[in-house]
């Protein structure tokens, strides 16, 4: 039976002092709009195969100065494609927050050749359903 691939964003706070604290107002937003694109990104699927996973793993880490993107970090025996978003100390607010995230978002799906217009269309839909536009 053929595995239906899936999009799928996680978090890690790798220094005890840091937290990311806008993970339970934006994950679920964050998600939906990235799903709803998913399977339209035919570049991954054809660089990867059609039954791989996209995973995006948001992190903070002590004296991260700035965006960072690590990855890919491929299983083919797990069939997935994780890559991991480091986020700079500072965040002024949510909205920030959504930027830096989708900066991030948006330097993988290049790799893929997915439209920067798409990326900020995801991106303001988020903060549409956040209230934040």
């Amino acid at each position: 039976m053929k595995e239906t691939p899936v999009l799928y964003l996680s978090y890690t706070d790798l220094s005890p002092s840091i937290e990311n604290i806008y993970i339970d107002e934006t994950h679920q937003k964050i998600i939906a709009v990235l799903r709803r694109q998913f399977l339209d990104w035919s570049q991954f699927f054809d660089k990867y195969g059609s039954e791989f996973s996209l995973g995006f793993f948001v992190s903070t880490k002590k004296g991260t100065e700035q965006l960072t993107i690590f990855g890919p970090s491929v299983s083919r025996k797990m069939k997935v494609v994780d890559f991991s978003i480091f986020l700079p100390d500072e965040i002024k607010d949510l909205n920030h927050y959504l930027d830096l995230v989708f900066e991030g978002i948006g330097v993988v799906l290049a790799r893929f050749k997915v439209d920067e217009n798409e990326i900020l269309k995801m991106k303001n839909e988020c903060k549409k359903e956040l209230n934040l536009i």
